[in-house]
């Protein structure tokens, strides 16, 4: 396991975080008032954040976001569903996806045709790439109007490879965190998920002590809940708000409803609840009836507890945070595990406080120009020139002109020297 400021996994959690600090500092600077400058973190948040922005991972969000987007758009045109997908590797060299199992075409025959920007990689059945500098990448133009087709994709850790590897939440409905550092990995999941760049998400927070403050990132997308009774109602309510959508617009399932105008309209919903301190079995039981709808709708759970997973949900994908290497399941992925530190999850809140406060600090007075100007160590005759180039005569008038006779005297001195013969 590797904490999120030592690990390639954590640099697309860093990317957000780095992103979020840009778009609110840049409303603090438009909304400050004259003589005053937006406040910055102190202390081990500063230090935290310069750790961030050495981890930005801009470049790799924007590829990212581009070729699933380019994928979305060609498969529309197509009347094509959107292909389960189970994993993505992301590198500078490209993304990489691991489709699910039930990936068919139209026939119901494996293996499932590519779509540009992406090709079939050859002897592995469901494994697709896109290089970085692939010539069928959409721009920005061109995407405008394609909504995310992954949102749940949320960042695990990093490959043995080195690269970031990202699960689609929406494939695996359920994931389960057990071992000594569940809450860490939980915590560092909701980051995740409040700042998505792939896609917005709403996640719901059970219980107080399950990720405190984690609204501060985003009170829109995250809703704090007293209990997983209320999250699980709010969450059935979602689901069935879903299904009635999609028999609205007529459509089969959830990756017809990715490709079609109405994308945007279904958006992924989380819940996030720590069972040791939020107990409740019956609302799992309600959670795990919602995940097993025969219509599917955009829902996930992510549990952590000292107990193993619950027997009675044998898709909830267990993972024990105390393993150095991870398998992920349907796929030839191995993962190392990132995730916060309770100092490094303390000092994202602090950052993510300090970048929305109203007030403003006043603004460090300028340094006098004389002060950045160096100092000449030549004469006295020199150094008045050159103040003198900059409209100041450190002596006055007749000391900056006093040399000027100096010279002249000086050249009568030689004139009369050798009309006489002699030396001056």
């Amino acid at each position: 396991m590797s904490t999120l400021l030592s690990a390639a996994g954590g640099t697309l959690v860093a990317g957000g975080v780095v992103l979020m600090l840009r778009r609110r500092r840049a409303l603090q600077r438009r909304q400050r008032e004259d003589g005053t400058a937006i406040v910055m973190p102190t202390g081990r948040a500063a230090v935290t954040e310069q750790a961030l922005r050495s981890r930005d991972s801009t470049t790799e969000l924007l590829l990212l976001d581009t070729a699933l987007r380019t994928l979305a758009s060609h498969l529309a045109a197509q009347e094509r569903a959107l292909p389960p997908l189970v994993a993505i590797r992301l590198g500078a060299e490209g993304v990489l996806l691991h489709l699910s199992e039930t990936a068919n075409d139209s026939d119901g025959q494996l293996p499932l045709g590519a779509a540009a920007p992406f090709t079939a990689v050859k002897d592995r059945s469901g494994v697709w790439w896109c290089p970085a500098d692939s010539t069928e990448l959409l721009d920005s133009d061109e995407l405008a109007e394609v909504a995310a087709p992954y949102p749940g994709l949320v960042p695990l850790g990093e490959d043995t490879g080195g690269g970031v590897l990202l699960i689609d939440l929406e494939e695996f409905g359920a994931l389960h965190l057990t071992g000594s550092r569940r809450l860490q990995m939980l915590r560092t999941l909701g980051v995740s998920l409040a700042l998505s760049p792939p896609g917005q998400v709403d996640v719901l927070v059970a219980g107080e002590d399950t990720a405190p403050g984690l609204s501060l990132l985003d009170a829109q997308r995250v809703q704090p809940h007293p209990d997983l009774e209320t999250a699980t109602a709010a969450a059935g309510a979602h689901h069935g708000d879903q299904q009635r959508l999609m028999a609205e617009v007529d459509l089969p399932d959830l990756f017809h409803a990715r490709v079609s105008d109405d994308a945007e309209e279904f958006q992924p919903l989380v819940v996030l609840c720590d069972l040791d301190t939020c107990p409740a079995p019956q609302a799992v039981s309600r959670l795990d009836s919602i995940l097993d709808a025969e219509l599917l709708s955009s829902t996930a759970v992510i549990t952590s507890d000292a107990q193993p997973a619950r027997a009675a949900a044998g898709e909830v994908w267990e993972i024990d945070t105390d393993t150095p290497t991870l398998a992920v399941p349907n796929t030839t992925l191995h993962c190392v595990l990132s995730m916060c530190s309770d100092d490094e999850y303390a000092d994202i809140l602090t950052l993510a406080v300090t970048a929305d406060s109203p007030t403003g600090v006043p603004a460090t007075e300028p340094v006098p120009l004389a002060k950045l100007l160096p100092r000449s160590r030549t004469r006295h005759r020199r150094c008045s020139f050159t103040a003198a180039a900059l409209g100041y005569r450190p002596g006055g008038a007749e000391s900056a002109v006093r040399p000027r006779r100096t010279r002249r005297r000086s050249r009568r001195r030689r004139r009369r020297g050798r009309s006489r013969g002699g030396r001056v």
